[in-house]
C-alpha cells in the first residue's frame, strides 16, 4: 500500500492524474538514441522494428512488404522445420515399432519351441500308450479266440 501511495505522489508531482493505474497511453514513450545492427530472429523483433519506424518516420510500403516477406519466410522456415521434425518422428516410431515387433516375434518363437518340446514328450507318451493298448487288444483277441476253442472242445466233449 505504501508503494501505491508513493506512485500516486510521483504522478501528482509530474502532473498526472492521481488514483489511475499506470497506463501505456499516459506514459511517454522513450526513443532509443541508437539501434542494433545485428539481424533479429524473433517474430517480436519485427513488431519492434515497425514501432520504431513509426516513431522515427512514416512506414513505407517497401518496409511493410519487406516485413511481411520476412514473416512469410520465417513461417515457411518453421513449417519446413516442423515437417522435418515430423518425418524424423515417423522414422523413429517405425524403428521402435520394428524393434518391438521383432521382440514379440522372437518371444513367440521361443514359446513355440518350449511348448513344442512339452507337446513332443506328451505325444511320445500318448503313442507309447496307444501301442500298449494295441498289443493288449491283440492279446485279448487271441485270448478270446483261445477261450472260444476251449469252450467248443469242452462243449463237444460233454455232448458226446
Amino acid at each position: 500500500m505504501d508503494t501505491l501511495n508513493k506512485t500516486q505522489e510521483n504522478f501528482a508531482d509530474e502532473g498526472m492524474p492521481v488514483g489511475e493505474p499506470e497506463r501505456p497511453d499516459i506514459i511517454e514513450q522513450s526513443n532509443p538514441s541508437e539501434s542494433a545492427s545485428l539481424p533479429q530472429t524473433e517474430a517480436t523483433s519485427n513488431v519492434d522494428e515497425s514501432t520504431s519506424a513509426s516513431v522515427t518516420g512514416p512506414v513505407t510500403r517497401e518496409a511493410l512488404q519487406s516485413a511481411a516477406q520476412s514473416l512469410i519466410e520465417e513461417i515457411n522456415s518453421k513449417r519446413k522445420r516442423d515437417t522435418t521434425l515430423l518425418t524424423d518422428f515417423k522414422k523413429n516410431m517405425e524403428v521402435q515399432i520394428s524393434n518391438s515387433a521383432s521382440m514379440v516375434e522372437q518371444a513367440m518363437y521361443e514359446t513355440y519351441e518350449q511348448n513344442g518340446r512339452m507337446m513332443q514328450e506328451k505325444l511320445q507318451l500318448l503313442f507309447a500308450t496307444l501301442d500298449r493298448i494295441a498289443k493288449l487288444e491283440t492279446e485279448l483277441d487271441d485270448f478270446k479266440h483261445a477261450l472260444g476253442l476251449l469252450y467248443k472242445d469242452v462243449h463237444l466233449d460233454t455232448c458226446s
